[in-house]
């Protein structure tokens, strides 16, 4: 008895959720993702959780298409909203009395995004609007504008210009500095600390080209994308008191180029292969390269789950730290900036 109920409720459930499971169209699509680094001299180490919703203004649907390219197949228009939050932990260390100071860091990100796909011209235009904060003792602002343009073609190839300007608003803060270096670098002294406030503003304008294209080999897909940015950073800095830190203007050009290529195996199973390379003319910017390869899979045709790593290699640094007070002795270390992105991510479609 207790058995036929059990499997009649089995029944019933599979009956209501099996078409939601099986369907092989959507209009609704849910992600989250969560990543954490490995710890690096520069920019410590950092935890992040993103969230995003997309809407289309009809059914997503193609048969014979991978399910991760359902949305790069069909020409639909689309609205989104998204969520994001970053943890960061800094470590700065230092020898003789200073220690090891740590520095937490939170960033939050809101977005809101849109894209145009004409459905015959194969035209496209989409966008985003982007709002955040980030507190690490001193509250940052932060908007951001982007824009891109581009057009199918051929059925699965795309190419699309773009541009993003994207402000960063730094709240006055003010500096006390009780230690320093002397003129020259020569030792490193503490005495009376120099105080001031410093009021930081950037522009941060991006120019960008990207292209990709769906392979079919006989059933068999492939992925390949290729992409290109110049990125223009001018920093303004005002300051009032007597700290060592000049006022002005500065800028400093960087320019990114890298690619990605994915297998299919089947609709449901995916693996990605990246790669990026960083070139940078600020005073003391590293140039990374990004290496990364990720795996995701779908179960029933509407959930998904992927696993990704990523290695940013920037080789070593050579820094000079101080040695004990009033001593002439300088210490230089070498120190690695690479660092290693693990992450998890869930897809729901309805």
């Amino acid at each position: 008895m207790q058995r036929n109920v059990f499997n009649s409720i089995i029944a019933v459930l599979l009956s209501i959720f099996s078409p939601l499971l099986f369907a092989q169209s959507f209009q609704h699509e849910l992600k989250y993702n969560y990543a954490k680094t490995t710890e690096n001299y520069i920019s410590g180490k950092r935890i992040g959780n993103a969230a995003s919703y997309k809407y289309f203004f009809s059914d997503v649907e193609n048969s014979s298409l991978p399910l991760a390219e359902m949305e790069f197949g069909t020409r639909i228009s689309s609205l989104g909203l998204s969520y994001s939050l970053q943890d960061t932990e800094t470590v700065f260390r230092t020898v003789g009395v200073f220690g090891s100071v740590y520095i937490g860091d939170q960033t939050k990100d809101f977005t809101i995004s849109g894209e145009y796909k004409h459905p015959t011209t194969g035209w496209f235009i989409n966008g985003s609007y982007r709002d955040g904060n980030s507190q690490r003792g001193i509250d940052a602002d932060t908007q951001g504008l982007d824009i891109n343009f581009g057009k199918y073609i051929s059925e699965f190839t795309t190419i699309s210009l773009g541009f993003t300007d994207r402000e960063v608003d730094t709240d006055p803060y003010e500096l006390n500095l009780p230690c320093g270096w002397q003129p020259g670098g020569a030792f490193f002294v503490c005495g009376p600390p120099t105080t001031g406030v410093i009021d930081q503003k950037s522009e941060i304008e991006t120019y960008k080209i990207s292209a990709r294209h769906l392979l079919d080999i006989a059933g068999q897909y492939f992925a390949f994308g290729l992409n290109y940015q110049d990125t223009e950073t001018t920093s303004t800095i005002d300051v009032s008191g007597s700290v060592p830190i000049s006022p002005g203007v500065s800028s400093f050009d960087s320019k990114s180029y890298g690619g990605d290529v994915t297998a299919y195996f089947g609709r449901n199973l995916s693996a990605k292969f990246l790669f990026s390379k960083f070139e940078n003319d600020g005073i003391g910017s590293s140039e990374p390269n990004h290496f990364g390869i990720s795996f995701e899979y779908y179960f029933f045709s509407r959930m998904a789950v992927s696993f990704g790593y990523t290695l940013i290699k920037e080789g070593a640094s050579v820094i000079r730290l101080p040695g004990p007070i009033f001593s002439p002795v300088v210490t230089f270390r070498s120190v690695s900036n690479n660092q290693e992105f693990y992450g998890i991510g869930l897809t729901g479609r309805f």
